[in-house]
Order: structure tokens, then sequence, then C-alpha cells
């Protein structure tokens, strides 16, 4: 087992489906091993062709995917984080952003307006959770 999926198991309760912005940091084949389904919003197809990778150019209705557990936004997609807000407020998935460092408060306004805070650094990636 890799280790960007280690970090990511230890991180998750659910396996169930994720939601890619992105290419999961490049980790695509690493993300679908370790989810049932796996969504990949992103300008152009992914390379990687299996089962269980949906790929959606369309990123309207993300709330009407079914039950995500986790997200991961690249740095690039960030734009996107205000598209997920009915996603973040009715299933609360764990959100994974690119890179180690966490982002600036101008960048993470909308994690933050719907309770989710940093809180953990993976080296790849850095870890939000809906805190109650």
């Amino acid at each position: 087992m890799k280790k960007f999926q280690k970090r990511v198991l230890k991180t998750v309760d659910n396996t169930a489906s994720a939601l890619l912005l992105g290419n999961g940091f490049g980790n695509l084949e690493s993300i679908s091993d370790i989810f049932d389904s796996v969504f990949v919003v992103d300008m152009q197809e992914p390379e990687i062709k299996r089962k269980n990778i949906i790929f959606r150019e369309d990123r309207s209705r993300l709330e009407t995917l079914g039950p995500i557990t986790c997200v991961f936004v690249d740095l690039k997609r960030l734009n996107l984080l205000e598209e997920l807000i009915p996603l973040l407020v009715k299933v609360r998935p764990t959100v994974f952003i690119e890179g180690n460092e966490p982002l600036d408060r101008s960048q993470s306004t909308t994690l933050f307006q719907n309770g989710f805070r940093p809180l953990e650094q993976q080296g790849f990636f850095h870890t939000w959770k809906k805190i109650v």
C-alpha cells in the first residue's frame, strides 16, 4: 500500500465514494483503489479507465451524486468550493486539499462559513473536517 493511501485511510471512516475536483493530486489510481465510486469533475477525461471512475465535465448539481464521503480538491480548482456548499452542508464529507500548508483565509472562506476546520497536514494534502 502506498504512503498516500495509508494517510487517506487513516483519516476517513467510510470509503463508499469520493468526489475529485481536478485529478486527485495526480493520485487518481490510488484513490480509485480506496473508494468504491470515484466521481471526477475536471476539464479533461482522466487517462485511467476503471469501472469505479465516473467522469463528469458538468459540475452542476454535484449534491445529487449520492453520499459522498470525501472530496479531493486540487489547488487549481479551489474556485469550485462555493459550488460544493449544498454537499458540504448535507453530507459533511472529509475534504482533502492539495498541498501541505492550509489555505489562507480568503481561499477557505466557504469551508470556514460551513463549519469546517483544518485538522491535519499530511504532506501531500491537508485535511478539513466539519466540527460539530
